[in-house]
């Protein structure tokens, strides 16, 4: 019993974790758009 409570408590830990780089990577790929987008109106800008 106290095995099986360890492994589903690294489970979730793990799924927490991959969700967070999830989140981290989505957030990272949303700047960068932002900032290739920005760039693009400042070359029309010009």
């Amino acid at each position: 019993m106290i095995n099986f409570i360890g492994e589903e408590m690294n489970y979730v830990t793990n799924a927490v974790i991959s969700a967070s780089r999830s989140y981290q990577t989505n957030v990272q790929l949303a700047e960068s758009a932002k900032n290739m987008l920005n760039k693009t109106l400042q070359l029309g800008q010009r």
